[in-house]
């Protein structure tokens, strides 16, 4: 329902916004970060990425008609994938090397 509205796909925007700047003050705030620094703003998208990538994956998903069982497996792959890429940095993404150890 949500991928058929316009209007719900706006509130959705929304509301990630208001979760990113919310988690970005909050990290600002713990980690005793400037305000104008940018690193926990960094942070927050991508937490907040790896968030709507996975609600993407399992809209995506559940679209195409995929069993609940295979979904929830290959979704924790995924996010296994997409966690161990923030933990280790983006530095060799797409490298020839990262490419064949991912496949």
């Amino acid at each position: 329902m949500v991928t058929a509205s316009d209007t719900l796909l706006a509130y959705e925007e929304q509301i990630f916004a208001r979760y990113t700047a919310s988690l970005a003050a909050l990290i600002a705030e713990e980690t005793g970060a400037r305000p104008t620094d940018v690193e926990p703003v960094v942070v927050a998208h991508s937490l907040i990425g790896l968030h709507r990538s996975l609600v993407g994956y399992v809209r995506r998903g559940t679209l195409a008609g995929t069993p609940n069982t295979i979904l929830a497996r290959q979704l924790r792959a995924q996010a296994r994938r997409a966690v161990n890429r923030l933990d280790h940095g983006l530095a060799d993404y797409g490298s020839m090397t990262t490419r064949q150890a991912t496949r």
